[in-house]
Order: structure tokens, then sequence, then C-alpha cells
């Protein structure tokens, strides 16, 4: 039974991921096209167990939490936007170059503060969360929530790391210049999204 419900998490994680085209999929194929495997897996891996985490808290019904304390949600919006503003910045101001070393821990945080400072997945889980448990399957009950988020998790950082292998392999058919061209377009459009979310979260206050 435990392997059901790891299975289930496994998809319901990879075509979860599918529709969520946010920041974190914005630099994980920043990374990719730039051929920093290393950073994009770490990305996806940090991402992943945020997202996974928050499975686990939907499943166990005590996602609400968050939607009780409103205070809460608004400091999420703040540091999450102020992520989004400094990752577009360093994105911006890359430099055409060679492919650095580059610390896979540092990119681990920034995929895990990402997700984690989204509400939005709070929501998103506990929809998925009340459906499920609406169906009745005994295979995913309280006790096999471990198992699920941990399926999850796979699906996720598998959903990612086929989005930074695609990203690499159209890396070969573009040119340097191109590439830099389009990094720094990804650091545009996560600047735009940090400039929202800190305009809406202002707009709470």
């Amino acid at each position: 039974m435990f392997a059901v419900a790891l299975i289930a998490g496994l998809v319901l994680g990879f075509a979860g991921s599918i529709p969520a085209a946010g920041p974190l999929l914005l630099l994980v194929v920043a990374s990719g096209l730039e051929g920093r495997r290393r950073q994009a897996l770490s990305l996806a891996a940090g991402g992943a167990l945020a997202e996974s985490a928050y499975v686990a808290l939907a499943f166990w019904g005590v996602s609400g939490i968050v939607a009780r304390h409103p205070q809460l949600e608004l400091g999420m919006h703040f540091v999450g936007a102020a992520l989004l503003l400094v990752l577009g910045a360093l994105l911006l101001r890359r430099r055409r170059g060679p492919v650095r070393a580059e610390s896979g821990a540092r990119g681990f945080v920034a995929g895990f503060v990402i997700v984690a400072t989204n509400p939005g997945f709070v929501v998103t889980w506990s929809a998925v969360a009340t459906v499920v448990h609406a169906s009745g399957l005994p295979a995913l009950g309280a006790d096999r929530v471990p198992w699920l988020a941990a399926g999850a998790f796979a699906g996720i950082v598998l959903w990612f790391v086929l989005v930074a292998a695609l990203s690499a392999r159209h890396r070969e058919r573009l040119t340097k210049n191109k590439i830099a061209k389009i990094v720094r377009g990804l650091g545009v459009v996560l600047l735009v999204l940090g400039a929202l979310m800190t305009f809406s979260a202002f707009r709470r206050l």
C-alpha cells in the first residue's frame, strides 16, 4: 500500500509541476541554457523539498494555518518578492563568459525559498487533497502521507530535470550572445514578477 502512495505522489508531483510556469521554472531554464546543470538540479531539489512539505501539510489537513494567519502570508509575500528582485537583478547583470562552478547550496536555498514563500502552493495542494480524500482512497490515508510527499518530491525533481535537459539541448543551437540575451530577458521577467508581488503585498497592509 505504501507503493501506491509513493506512485500517486510521483504522478501528482510531476503532473502538477507542468502548468506551473513560475519563477523557479525560469531559473531552471536559465541555468540549463548556461550549462549550469548542478545549479539547475539544486534549484529543483530545493523547490521540490518545499513543495513536498506543502503536500504533507495539505494531506494532513493542517494547511489552514496560513489561511488563519494573514500576517504570515503577508510576510511570505514580502520575502518571496525580495528574492525574485535579487535573482532577477543577478540574471540581468550576468555577463557572457565560460561556465563557472557554482555553489549547489545557494541554488538549493533559492529554490526552497521561492516555493516556500508562495502561499499559492498551499491552496493548490489543499484542493488536490480535498479531491483525493473525497475519492475515499484508503491507500492515501494519513499514515501514507510521508510516502505521498516523498513521491511528490521525486516527481517535481524529475520534471525540472527534464526542463533543464531540454534547455541544455537547445543551448547547443544558440550562440553565446543569444543565450545571454535570453537569460537577461528571464531576469527582466523575474524583476517584473517581484515588483508585482511587492505591490500586491503593500496593498494588503
